[in-house]
């Protein structure tokens, strides 16, 4: 280097200590004295050092509140009942809309219409529809001598009312991505169990599960 001195390396030891090293030209070592500030227990992350004491006191503040704790838990609950109603109904919709039944092709429309639906619009459409006293749910209910439920205004209902809306919007992608996966299944694995004299409940857990589960994935 044509300077006299290179970089300054920050040493960060003990206060009152050495504080910083200047790396000469000629590669000796002047070390300076002064005062720095201890150093602080902490994980490296992204070129910067994370207070564990700090993390550690909010992860504490975090699960001493109740209400987060219960936002934590529904958001579970509502993504394992939306998550599992889609892969369950989008499986059977899917091998009834692939087995020979008639308008095959309008069911798959009908079914696979939602998702086409915009989210506000879907979420004006239900929330009049599960209107406790107005709402048309309730009144078909009332129609047949049955008493209809708050379905947003119970809180012990709402999350499942909006889970149910939330898997009747998106269920048909989920009935389109496995309509594919087993339209994909060559016929020549149907053909052989037949022949070996398996039942629909072997076929579907031997050859359907197993050949269907990159559409899950």
């Amino acid at each position: 280097r044509s300077s006299s001195k290179a970089d300054i390396v920050g040493l960060d030891l003990d206060p009152g200590h050495i504080a910083a090293a200047e790396v000469t030209a000629n590669g000796s070592v002047s070390l300076k004295r002064g005062a720095v500030a201890p150093l602080r227990p902490g994980i490296l992350r992204d070129g910067e050092v994370a207070d564990v004491p700090a993390l550690a006191e909010a992860l504490k503040t975090f699960f001493a509140e109740q209400a987060l704790i219960t936002g934590l838990g529904n958001t579970l609950i509502y993504a394992v009942i939306t998550s599992g109603l889609k892969v369950v109904i989008g499986m059977a919709l899917a091998l009834l809309l692939t087995s020979k039944i008639i308008a095959r092709g309008y069911l798959r429309s009908v079914i696979f219409f939602p998702v086409l639906v915009s989210t506000i619009g879907v979420g004006l459409t239900f929330t009049v529809l599960m209107n406790p006293e107005r709402g048309l749910i309730n009144q078909a209910l009332a129609a047949v001598g049955i008493d209809g439920p708050g379905w947003l205004t119970n809180p012990s209902l709402a999350l499942f009312s909006i889970a149910l809306v939330d898997v009747w919007k998106g269920v048909g992608l989920a009935t389109v991505i496995y309509i594919a996966g087993l339209v994909s299944i060559p016929g020549e694995y149907y053909e052989a169990a037949e022949v070996d004299g398996a039942g629909r409940w072997d076929i579907f857990r031997n050859i359907i599960l197993p050949l269907a589960r990159p559409a899950t994935a």
